[in-house]
């Protein structure tokens, strides 16, 4: 009769223990689900960049140019949406232009229209746009970019400021910012979140300047969770076997 006195209390006991147990399950399974989708992230996001490269290639072959970037700002499914800017031309509304003659550069987003993509393949795995920047005189004309050293037009630099790239000169970058999206045009057109002040802020301040770091998605001075990907023009010409000088 005791036993059957006390089994409530018992069970009780039992079901606060199972309680915890299963909250360790949850717990272990949520951050390995995290971790899990973090990375699936970040690979979608690589892949993104290579095919965008591969389609870059692709018209460079058929123009004997690159094409030139399209507003960052320009409302989805808009007639300016994914559509190339004319870089012989101003800058339009939603993208930048720095720099001046051979060295000058826009800033904007992938002119999927030109690149015959997807408008999806041009939104990173946090829902925002991907950025292009090209120097401007090899996304004018063919000749133009026959005759064009664009050497220090685009600089990517480690966090020591250090040159990374091979002889040729950049021919463009393109950027994905992140989980955190500082400085990023999300797929709506608006810039969420400001450039702010980390080792990423190089990549979204407008310049000509761009840095690569180790990842590191902490909130801190040292937080890089930026991905890029750039060919200088001697890379195009080999890639693409063109037939002109480097």
């Amino acid at each position: 009769m005791k036993l059957l006195k006390f089994s409530p209390g018992y069970t009780y006991l039992e079901m606060a223990l199972s309680l915890f147990v299963l909250s360790i399950m949850f717990s272990a399974f949520m951050t390995i689900y995290v971790t899990f989708s973090s990375q699936n992230q970040v690979a979608e996001t690589r892949t993104a960049l290579h095919t965008i490269q591969t389609a870059l290639d692709q018209f460079l072959l058929n123009k004997g140019y690159l094409p030139c970037p399209a507003s960052q700002s320009a409302a989805w499914g808009s007639s300016s949406f994914g559509a190339a800017s004319n870089c012989a031309a101003s800058a339009p509304a939603g993208t930048v232009d720095y720099g001046a003659g051979s060295t000058a550069i826009r800033i904007g987003t992938i002119p999927f229209k030109a690149l015959n993509l997807s408008q999806e393949i041009t939104i990173d795995s946090w829902n925002n746009r991907i950025a292009y920047v090209v120097v401007k005189s090899l996304a004018t004309d063919a000749s133009t970019f026959i005759s064009t050293n664009p050497s220090g037009a685009i600089s990517v630099v480690d966090t020591n400021g250090n040159t990374i790239v091979s002889s040729g000169g950049t021919a463009y970058v393109l950027i994905s910012y992140g989980p955190y999206g500082k400085g990023a045009y999300n797929a709506a057109g608006h810039q969420a979140v400001a450039c702010g002040t980390n080792k990423g802020t190089e990549n979204c301040n407008n310049d000509n300047v761009f840095n690569i770091a180790p990842y590191n998605d902490g909130q801190s001075s040292n937080q890089f969770d930026d991905f890029l990907a750039w060919k200088t023009r001697a890379q195009l010409i080999k890639d693409n076997q063109l037939a002109i000088a480097p």
